[in-house]
């Protein structure tokens, strides 16, 4: 009888841990902030792509884009190429793993510029693979895209390929519904290959001159509007990486300890009975 009550003991700590847990994530995914243009940040270049295969090309703003959330100012890059950017505006935040697989992201290929565009090949993906080529391309390159000075050409070429992960399953600038004019100024060109190459291979060796071997630790977050607007990948430093994968993430680890302070709560009330 002692022991079933320790166990249960165990279980209603486990639980309040379980629920407090859940409560602090409701309240994360439910924040909103409101974010400013710094557009004397911005790092954006004006370039010829398609969405259908070609058909027709128009000119685009691609780069990271700067933003001020009323405490910080930093770099965000779009995930969602075929909406405009408008602006005042208000943004849920969320991690990755939660915006490709909470709904957002389906719903983001469910409107209608994408809906246009799906049978040239640009459309919704494996969000797994997503999340993976995100956080490899994020982790080598990221750095490397804001690196250029006042030359924008590794943000844009960084921003294109984003691009392509979110939806093209095969990662390459003349095939698929995405794709970038034979016009393009070379300097584009040729950093867009760079990191295309690097990242169907998994050789950041050697990226258009660049040693990008050193995988560096982000924090992933995602912006969406709550009004029609382009939805932004943020990511900051972090000691390791962080999606937001439950899995993996320390949500998951923070819940199994709670549930190991349980058990040794029961098992010294058994002890001390």
């Amino acid at each position: 009888m002692k022991a079933s009550t320790g166990f249960n003991s165990a279980l209603r700590v486990g639980m309040v841990a379980v629920a407090g847990f859940v409560a602090l994530g409701a309240v994360s995914q439910a924040q909103a902030v409101s974010l400013t243009r710094s557009t004397s940040t911005d790092r954006l270049l004006t370039e010829s792509i398609s969405f259908n295969a070609g058909a027709t090309y128009q000119n685009s703003s691609l780069g990271s884009m700067g933003m001020n959330d009323g405490t910080s100012s930093f770099q965000v890059y779009c995930i969602d190429p075929l909406t405009s950017y408008t602006q005042p505006n208000n943004y849920s935040v969320s991690s990755l793993y939660s915006y490709l697989n909470g709904g957002a992201y389906t719903a983001q290929f469910a409107q209608t510029p994408y809906t246009n565009v799906q049978s040239y090949g640009y459309n919704d993906q494996n969000t797994t693979t997503i999340l993976n080529k995100l956080v490899e391309l994020y982790s080598h390159a990221y750095n490397d895209s804001l690196s250029g000075g006042a030359d924008k050409t590794k943000s844009a070429a960084f921003q294109y390929v984003a691009w392509e992960i979110m939806g093209e399953s095969a990662y390459s600038r003349t095939a698929g519904g995405l794709r970038s004019n034979a016009s393009n100024p070379a300097a584009f060109t040729t950093q867009v290959n760079a990191y295309l190459t690097a990242l169907n291979t998994n050789s950041w060796g050697l990226v258009n001159g660049a040693n990008l071997t050193t995988a560096n630790n982000f924090t992933y977050t995602v912006y969406t509007p709550t009004t029609t607007s382009q939805a932004f990948l943020r990511v900051d430093a972090s000691s390791t990486t962080n999606t937001g994968n439950p899995v993996s993430e320390p949500g998951s680890l923070g819940l199994a300890a709670a549930a190991l302070l349980g058990l040794g709560y029961a098992r010294r009330r058994k002890t001390a009975a």
